[in-house]
């Protein structure tokens, strides 16, 4: 079974934000990715249940409420277990996962525009993406493709 800590997605996303290099981001990204994989290890729950609206499908809950009504419990206990589990809330989480399937999509070889990004991943539009990634990554998505291109 895999353990994780309290604090698991917080730490991951400070260290994502200090990151200076482009390959030291998509290392922390690929070790969120291996988390989740073996997140299929852990014991049938409320929690598994939210990961797996959340990552299984292409109906992605976009508040909590959705995530919370899809799991069948209060977003008040959504919140604590998210916290006891990731050291995150539910929100956070949330957003992160959004941030995380631009921030892989943002290094495809066509090079999509930030406004088709913004509206494939539900961001309202380009400036929201761009707080997005600021705040998760420290910087803005053209500083990533550029550091991803050198």
């Amino acid at each position: 079974m895999a353990t994780v800590t309290s604090s698991y997605i917080r730490t991951a996303i400070e260290l994502l934000r200090d990151a200076e290099r482009h390959g030291t981001r998509q290392f922390i990204l690929s070790s969120l990715a291996d988390w989740r994989n073996h997140l299929q290890y852990t014991p049938r729950g409320h929690f598994r249940r939210a990961l797996l609206l959340i990552h299984g499908g292409s109906a992605v809950p976009r508040s909590v409420r959705q995530l919370s009504i899809g799991v069948g419990i209060s977003e008040r206990q959504l919140q604590r277990i998210f916290r006891r589990r990731t050291g995150v809330t539910p929100k956070t989480y949330l957003r992160f996962s959004r941030f995380e399937r631009a921030f892989l999509h943002l290094h495809h070889p066509f090079r999509p525009p930030l406004s088709s990004l913004a509206d494939q991943y539900g961001y309202t539009d380009a400036a929201h993406l761009i707080r997005e990634f600021r705040a998760f990554a420290g910087t803005t998505p053209r500083h990533l493709r550029l550091a991803a291109a050198n």
